[in-house]
């Protein structure tokens, strides 16, 4: 596939994304009559509702990046707080094993991919947002494709199987499916427990009372404040997030080379695609990472695989850079046998309002 295609492809890609992330905040008057959605003002998170049960769809901070929802199906047998659960999207493309439900039926229009089962644990609901509910009978159903695939009895039919090997369809697979999967994966199973408190050494008297009682006044207050920092957080996370604009680096085309990256005035986080081409695109690990002027690691990510597309999506908050007193330099590394090969270095540059003419 020349370089031309692959442009073409990921164009596509992005542009079933975002029509995608459209539809997954579905607005109340697209959402069946008494429908939970997520709210797209600002403000407070809303009161979950009652707990979790079949057919929930709840929404998650920790794949707020991807357009899509969890579908609840059933709580773990084994007695452990985890329930099985899908993922559900309004792309239109249906492969095997994807049951569809229509704009007419509550909650729709959803795909829900049954061959992408998760265990979500139940602190990573408590955290999230429900977003509405599926009718039990379409539950079911997805319960039973769910255990139909996992023994390798599903029956996907000719169409399906035309789906599975359209290019967009495989593209969405690799750019939201998996990853949204893997992410929802490494979810711990709990919330961190809190630092065992020192009990008061006992002294004669009661001397130490006053200061106690003012000191835990205090620690209550704080609790309070950090509690509705996190509140607003989570739900800040638990909502589609619109960037305005995006940059390209082209690495391994010397035409196209690797330009200065500029995050804006007011602009919150920049959106790189870092577009592999020629020579840079034959390797199957990669590795980002941000670094000062005085080869510091600002931050490193994980050793990735890219999909379909030859790309690296990677979102830069303006914070990190902030964070850092010095020129920050975004470094694209390929990694072979455990080594690392530098294949790009971009400057980045954090623009302040004064710095505008």
């Amino acid at each position: 596939m020349n370089v031309e295609d692959r442009r073409d492809r990921r164009d596509r890609l992005r542009a079933l994304t975002a029509e995608a992330a459209r539809g997954s905040g579905r607005l109340p008057d697209e959402a069946a009559p008494g429908a939970s959605v997520a709210s797209p003002a600002p403000g407070p998170a809303p009161d979950p509702g009652p707990d979790p049960g079949q057919g929930a769809l709840f929404v998650l901070p920790a794949t707020a990046d991807f357009p899509l929802e969890w579908l609840l199906l059933e709580p773990s047998v084994d007695g452990t707080d985890r329930w099985l659960a899908v993922p559900a999207d309004t792309n239109p493309l249906r492969g095997p094993g994807d049951v569809w439900i229509g704009p007419d039926t509550p909650a729709g229009p959803l795909c829900l991919r049954c061959r992408f089962p998760v265990r979500l644990p139940g602190a990573a609901l408590r955290t999230g947002r429900r977003t509405g509910q599926v009718p039990s009978e379409t539950a079911s159903l997805v319960l039973k494709t769910v255990r139909d695939h996992e023994r390798g009895a599903l029956d996907p039919g000719p169409l399906a199987l035309e789906v599975a090997e359209d290019p967009e369809y495989q593209d969405w697979e690799d750019a939201v499916l998996r990853p949204a999967c893997e992410a929802a994966a490494a979810l711990p199973a709990t919330a961190p427990a809190p630092e065992p408190r020192r009990e008061p050494s006992s002294t004669p008297g009661r001397s130490w009372l006053p200061a106690v009682a003012a000191a835990l006044a205090l620690v209550s207050l704080g609790l309070g404040a950090w509690n509705l920092a996190l509140r607003r957080q989570v739900d800040r996370l638990s909502s589609p997030i619109l960037i305005g604009g995006s940059q390209e680096v082209v690495v391994g085309t010397p035409d196209r080379g690797p330009a200065t990256l500029r995050i804006r005035p007011g602009d919150q986080r920049l959106l790189v695609f870092v577009v592999l081409s020629g020579a840079a695109a034959d390797h199957q690990h990669y590795r980002v990472e941000l670094t000062d002027d005085r080869g510091g690691t600002v931050w490193q990510s994980p050793v990735v695989t890219p999909g379909a597309i030859p790309e690296l999506n990677l979102v830069i908050p303006r914070q990190i850079l902030e964070g850092s007193p010095t020129p920050t330099t975004l470094g694209v590394y390929a990694i072979e046998g455990g080594r690392a090969q530098r294949l790009a270095e971009v400057p980045l540059q954090l623009e302040h309002a004064e710095d505008a003419p």
